[in-house]
């Protein structure tokens, strides 16, 4: 999982590209911050040029509005601060399921990403945070990213398969696949390669789009391809809005990037897994 993160506020053209947002903070625990980066407003061809059916039609898409997506993927060590840092461990949610501060089967450090998550837990830790976020003052707002805004930030401003290119073999370069993740996680901060410190970021400055764990999206998996408005703004599949939807509630969830397991995942590339 990856949060998307939104003020309402505005804010001028000059704004950094980087923000920290300051979680919870536990009892006896240690402040921690979750960085996120601006993706700015602009237009891409969604899609893929030559895929599976539900990939296309490959369309011009318009985000209207720039927004912040997280650096990298939830770590443990974010998702348990939360969880811990509100109270809510072993504590009953709204959907009648019990809060789990450490749900991941592989465990070692707070900097590997979370995962063994559902939608709904990463739907509500957004929410729990949004809530938190809200009570202290704070115009920022914590959510799963839609699939165009996924898509786009993956890009980075690229039309190739690959944000880094057409070349498969070359997305290990940039990302943790079934080729070089010794069938494991990784460290959200773990260099790919020996000639470098850190993962190489896209243009945005994300890491870890592609490969590692899957992302949930916020959109539930629709059983067609892409149907667009006319402006080219925003697909019509279904989004998550709550209310009366109960049809929507069953369906599965869109994720997407591919995992540590994946031979390889384009930018396009789309999977379905139940909430």
């Amino acid at each position: 999982m990856r949060g998307k993160g939104k003020t309402g506020g505005k804010r001028s053209a000059r704004a950094a590209d980087d923000l920290a947002l300051d979680l919870p903070v536990p009892a006896e625990g240690e402040p921690l911050a979750m960085p996120f980066c601006r993706i700015p407003a602009g237009e891409f061809r969604m899609g893929a040029r030559s895929g599976s059916s539900d990939e296309e039609p490959r369309h011009l898409v318009t985000v209207a509005e720039e927004y912040w997506l997280g650096k990298h993927v939830v770590t443990q060590g974010e998702y348990r601060q939360v969880v811990r840092g509100l109270g809510l461990a072993g504590t009953k949610r709204q959907d009648g399921e019990t809060w789990n501060e450490s749900p991941s089967k592989q465990e070692g450090s707070d900097r590997l990403p979370v995962e063994r998550v559902s939608w709904d837990d990463a739907r509500l830790w957004c929410e729990a945070l949004s809530a938190w976020l809200d009570k202290e003052g704070s115009p920022w707002r914590v959510r799963l990213p839609t699939e165009i805004e996924w898509e786009y930030a993956c890009r980075g401003g690229t039309e190739t398969e690959y944000w880094n290119g057409d070349d498969k073999a070359a997305l290990a370069d940039v990302a943790w696949i079934k080729s070089n993740s010794g069938g494991r996680t990784h460290a959200v901060d773990d260099p790919l390669s020996p000639a470098s410190d850190r993962p190489e970021p896209n243009a945005f400055g994300l890491v870890g789009m592609d490969g590692n764990v899957w992302e949930w999206g916020a959109g539930v998996w629709p059983p067609y391809n892409y149907l667009y408005r006319a402006d080219g703004c925003e697909w019509r599949g279904f989004a998550w809005g709550g209310g009366d939807d109960e049809f929507a509630l069953h369906l599965s969830r869109v994720v997407r990037g591919g995992c540590w397991g994946s031979p390889g995942c384009g930018s396009a590339f789309r999977f379905r897994c139940g909430p």
